[in-house]
């Protein structure tokens, strides 16, 4: 999960991440504070879901739960 932030460290983590098959969330830039990296982290990295940070909870309950969230990508099996 890559919140608000500057420069674009958090982009090689995400990157990281998903070449060990995990999932890459960040922040919609529109709603960050600071967007320079959220808009890297969807330049560089294969992003499975952009939200808001009113809807990070919920999302990251749903995700826990196994169940669907509006938005995400469709995982290859």
């Amino acid at each position: 999960v890559l919140l608000t932030g500057n420069l674009s460290d958090g982009v090689a983590g995400l990157i990281a991440i998903k070449n060990h098959g995990g999932l890459c969330l960040t922040q919609d830039p529109a709603d960050a504070l600071f967007p320079s990296m959220p808009l890297n982290a969807l330049a560089f990295a294969h992003i499975d879901l952009v939200f808001s940070l009113r809807t990070l909870a919920n999302v990251l309950k749903a995700l826990v739960a196994g169940e669907p969230v509006a938005g995400m990508r469709e995982r290859a099996p």
